[in-house]
């Protein structure tokens, strides 16, 4: 017998493969419970005090919940969230990274799902001596939603201004990301050299459509969907899974044009990492880029330390390898193509170099992460 599953929650394209692969046949129940079918099991995303909930129960069907955050009081059944002290740890690691100073952080008043995520953010900017700004906007009940975001907007923006940059701004979903990174192109400021915009995100789509497009924290919401369906598989198989939840990590920041940049304030820097960037696919020395930000060689290199903690050969390596792994991810060239596109002499270094900084294989790496 085909085994039936409720579903009370959007059916993700992760979630439609995964049932396919198991078997199962999903059913979107969302309003009403047809009284003709009989489910062997639920997934709910988000809360589950709800009549359609209730009434499953009722029929005796197991369920098992995704959702972002754990359940206020406690969880009464499986679950699977996601780590949001992690996600925030690595958006702090992405910016410090980058050599920033300053990181911000917008929120809500009250918080909903996303006070997790600051925590993990503040807390491991503290450990790394980054400082943290964070902007909250407050609802007005009354407030028409027009009114709502004039006053956010303008609120924000202030903010912005004032902050120190360059800055590192996180945002809790790609819809913000992709409204703030419009408000400040307004005022002038640019992205990402003065405010580098990374979103914690499902909507790789919308991040892809911003301008400039916006990088992103995987949530890793395959390895969520994944992880649920086990524990329905669990009860079809007549075992009892734990009461959750269990935390899905992310599993890293997708970079995209919105931080992919340095921070730095030196105007010497700035226009050596302009042209690094700009012509990484060439041959470069330390002698040409001193030569084209006009300042001695020995000075060149002692900006570069007190600025990103690294010389000039370090950062050429480093932006090479940045710039294969993103040729992985989006193209099927082969290593002698992708090195005659980054300026790697061979594909033996191409894989000493790329190992050492991602403790994988290209090939590896494509499987991964790769179109």
């Amino acid at each position: 017998m085909i085994p039936l599953i409720a579903l009370v929650a959007r059916p993700h394209p992760y979630l439609l493969e995964e049932a396919r692969r198991r078997g199962w046949r999903l059913t979107l129940v969302s309003n009403y419970l047809p009284r003709e079918i009989s489910f062997q099991a639920a997934l709910v995303e988000g809360m589950t005090e709800t009549p359609v909930v209730e009434e499953l129960v009722s029929h005796g069907v197991k369920i098992v919940r995704i959702g972002i955050v754990a359940h206020p009081e406690g969880e009464p059944y499986p679950a699977v969230i996601f780590d949001q002290i992690s996600q925030g740890r690595l958006a702090a690691e992405h910016f410090r990274a980058r050599s920033f100073r300053h990181v911000a952080y917008f929120g809500n008043e009250p918080w909903y799902l996303s006070q997790e995520l600051f925590e993990g953010f503040e807390n491991q900017a503290k450990k790394t001596n980054l400082e943290c700004h964070l902007f909250r906007q407050q609802r007005i009940k009354v407030e028409a939603p027009e009114a709502h975001r004039e006053r956010t907007r303008d609120n924000f923006l202030q903010w912005i201004k004032d902050l120190p940059k360059p800055v590192g701004l996180l945002t809790p979903s790609a819809i913000w990301a992709e409204r703030m990174s419009f408000w400040i192109y307004q005022t002038g400021l640019r992205i990402p050299e003065d405010v580098a915009i990374l979103s914690r995100s499902q909507r790789p789509d919308v991040c892809e459509c911003c301008m400039p497009t916006v990088s992103e924290i995987d949530t890793n919401e395959e390895g969520r969907i994944h992880i649920a369906c086990d524990l329905i598989q669990e009860f079809l198989n007549g075992g009892t899974p734990p009461v959750g939840p269990i935390q899905i990590p992310p599993l890293e920041v997708h970079v995209r044009e919105s931080t992919r940049t340095l921070a730095t304030s030196d105007p010497i820097a700035e226009k050596a990492i302009q042209f690094i960037w700009e012509n990484y696919t060439m041959e470069l020395s330390v002698d040409d880029i001193a030569k084209e930000v006009g300042v001695p060689k020995r000075s060149l290199q002692r900006v570069f330390k007190n600025e990103f903690n690294r010389g000039v050969s370090e950062e050429i390596r480093r932006k090479r390898i940045e710039e294969v792994a993103h040729l992985l991810e989006s193209t099927a060239l082969t290593l002698p193509d992708i090195c005659i596109k980054t300026g790697i002499r061979s594909t033996s270094y191409l894989h000493r170099a790329f190992q050492a900084t991602y403790e994988m294989t290209p090939s590896e790496y494509r499987n991964v992460h790769g179109v």
